[in-house]
């Protein structure tokens, strides 16, 4: 898996979120604007799936 991080761009490109949440910069980028951050990953991973608004404020503690 280590290989793949380092020579894969593809793998890169699919994994960089479990670097960035590990950052500072996470939580205030995650909550921007009513959270577009996280619409935006939901509609990268799923496409096609529309996350209902109960599970939505779920996820944001709300």
């Amino acid at each position: 898996m280590r290989t793949e991080w380092v020579a894969n761009g593809d793998q890169q490109r699919r994994s960089w979120y479990m670097f960035f949440f590990q950052t500072a910069l996470a939580e205030p980028a995650i909550a921007r604007d009513d959270f577009a951050f996280i619409d935006r990953l939901w509609r990268e991973w799923s496409p096609g799936y529309e996350l209902p608004d109960a599970e939505r404020s779920a996820l944001q503690g709300s």
